[in-house]
């Protein structure tokens, strides 16, 4: 029996967007937002932004959101050529970091299961949105499979609520450098925005992570399995952004597992229980190391505590203004030290 519209529980549908989708959304004077709000008795909000990017919320029950999208998909900029439904489309979802486990599920199997069963395309980006815990859930094929296929996750992440920090993504701290890596859109495709005057040309992939300041550099390593795909070539010493090099391993402080298209079937990590670790190292100049250590250790180990991580600072070497923090666990797990530790270092480094 098909639910009524408005039964079941509310939650809120969040959609990445090209920032030049906004005027269909809107309509003339709001006239189209209005009418969606009105017909489907629904929260419906895409607010302004001055980057590429903008997020379109959806808020009722289920049926009543993916029926809302529909409404909506045939008028974007994309798609407004088309005379029916039957048009390739996609989707970005934005779902916490910590439910993106449920949706590949163990070794792939929940992801592949999806896809066979909705006839969809899917990827999920392993890099977190900027700044946030978000990650990007790309959706694509005929309108009314990717819907299908978002009612399909959303049946998913009912069994599996965030867990640990969560800092919705905000489009103002949009990355035009690493916008491919974390599932977002650039200048060029989103149709607005522009760079600082006199900012520098985007530096080489396995530069600054999304999540770090231009202060906190890395290079992630996947453990056991030096060589894996995701950044430039490097060997097993830190070596500086932009520079390659030899034998095993790779530098890449965002870890560029977003390229798997299996969503995360590409990470061939050690595995500890049933989940898989992960390795990534970063770097601070050491002036910065008290604002992320704290008074006796205070603020690292609630890093620990509040992301489940292991995380190492090692003392700087002879000459060397920099120190290095090595971070292990999940997926998860290093996307939200990460995020603690930039916390710490924008509230306490001016103490320093």
């Amino acid at each position: 029996m098909k639910r009524a519209r408005g039964d079941g529980p509310r939650i809120e549908l969040r959609i990445l967007l090209q920032s030049k989708n906004a005027g269909a959304i809107i309509g003339k004077s709001g006239s189209n937002i209005k009418r969606l709000r009105e017909d489907f008795k629904a929260s419906v909000t895409v607010p302004d932004c001055t980057g590429p990017e903008r997020i379109l919320t959806i808020g009722a029950d289920i049926d009543t959101a993916l029926e809302c999208l529909m409404d909506i998909i045939p008028s974007l900029e994309d798609y407004k050529q088309f005379s029916d439904s039957d048009f390739d489309c996609e989707m970005r979802v934005l779902v916490h970091q910590s439910q993106a486990g449920c949706i590949i599920g163990r070794a792939g199997f929940k992801i592949k299961e999806l896809r066979e069963k909705t006839g969809a395309n899917i990827k999920v980006y392993s890099t977190c949105c900027p700044q946030s815990t978000d990650r990007v859930v790309a959706i694509s094929g005929r309108p009314v499979v990717v819907t299908d296929c978002i009612r399909n996750i959303y049946k998913l992440l009912e069994m599996a609520p965030p867990k640990g920090v969560n800092q919705p993504y905000d489009p103002h701290n949009y990355d035009e450098y690493y916008a491919h890596d974390y599932g977002g859109y650039t200048i060029a495709e989103g149709g607005r925005g522009k760079l600082p005057r006199g900012a520098p040309p985007p530096p080489p992939r396995g530069g600054v992570s999304p999540l770090m300041s231009p202060q906190m550099r890395g290079r992630g390593a996947m453990n056991g399995n030096m060589g894996a795909r995701g950044g430039r070539g490097g060997d097993n010493r830190f070596v500086n952004p932009g520079r390659g090099g030899s034998g095993q391993g790779f530098y890449g402080g965002q870890q560029n597992f977003a390229q798997d298209s299996m969503g995360g079937m590409g990470q061939q990590g050690m595995m500890f229980g049933m989940e898989q670790t992960t390795t990534t190292q970063v770097t601070i100049p050491k002036d910065l190391a008290g604002a992320i250590i704290g008074r006796g250790g205070n603020r690292i180990t609630e890093v620990r505590r509040q992301s489940g991580a292991q995380v190492v600072i090692d003392e700087a070497l002879p000459g060397s203004n920099d120190r290095i923090i090595t971070i292990t666990g999940t997926q998860e797990q290093i996307d939200a030290a990460q995020f603690l530790l930039q916390n710490s270092v924008r509230k306490f480094s001016e103490k320093y």
